[in-house]
């Protein structure tokens, strides 16, 4: 008998998700291209800051637009952002030592919002999974992890791919799971819930 039941969840807001993250990958380009073409108009003695500054911002603004699938990949994706952020706040450091306090403003809040982001889409786009186990059950969420022991639960029901917890306050959790799962495996399952929910009782 099965100890453990794992379930990736299927996130129907993700689409959603991978276009707000297209979207801020471009707002950072764009500022970037902003800081740097000012150094074209002294070239011979700023082309490394122009080019230093030029093409990674252009590179991630053509990956956002005509590749989007590289940024799509949680680790590309990070890494794009930390560039970003980096590039932004040297824009701020160079604003402040020229006393251009506004724009050294505007990129160090920019800056700081894209490492909130490294953060927050590491969990949002990485793959989340439903975890049952004898002692509790786990359920990712994109910002958090949602825990339940089986005490709190007086059913677990499975209807085609949505899992539907009934909790004891007369609630429901509902997990959409990705997997297509065999009479005998919801069977499995189901069982391995109502007994152990019988024996936390």
């Amino acid at each position: 008998m099965h100890n453990q039941f794992h379930f990736k969840l299927s996130n129907e807001q993700l689409p959603k998700y991978f276009r707000q993250s297209r979207a801020m990958h471009i707002m950072a380009a764009l500022l970037l291209i902003v800081y740097g073409l000012p150094f074209a108009i002294n070239f011979s003695e700023n082309w490394i800051m122009l080019l230093g500054v030029l093409l990674p911002s252009i590179t991630i603004l053509i990956v956002s637009i005509f590749k989007k699938g590289l940024i799509q990949d949680v680790n590309n994706n990070r890494v794009f952002r930390i560039l970003e952020a980096g590039f932004l706040m040297m824009g701020c450091m160079h604003y402040l030592q020229i006393n251009k306090n506004l724009p050294a403003i505007l990129f160090g809040i920019v800056s700081l919002f894209i490492l909130f982001l490294v953060w927050m889409e590491s969990r949002i786009l990485q793959d989340q999974y439903a975890v049952f186990e004898v002692s509790h059950i786990e359920i990712e969420r994109p910002l958090s992890t949602k825990k339940f022991y089986w005490n709190q639960l007086n059913d677990v029901v499975l209807k085609n791919n949505l899992i539907t917890l009934h909790v004891n306050d007369d609630t429901f959790e509902q997990i959409r799971i990705q997997e297509n799962l065999s009479e005998t495996e919801a069977g499995d399952f189901l069982f391995f819930c109502k007994d152990t929910i019988g024996r936390k009782a």
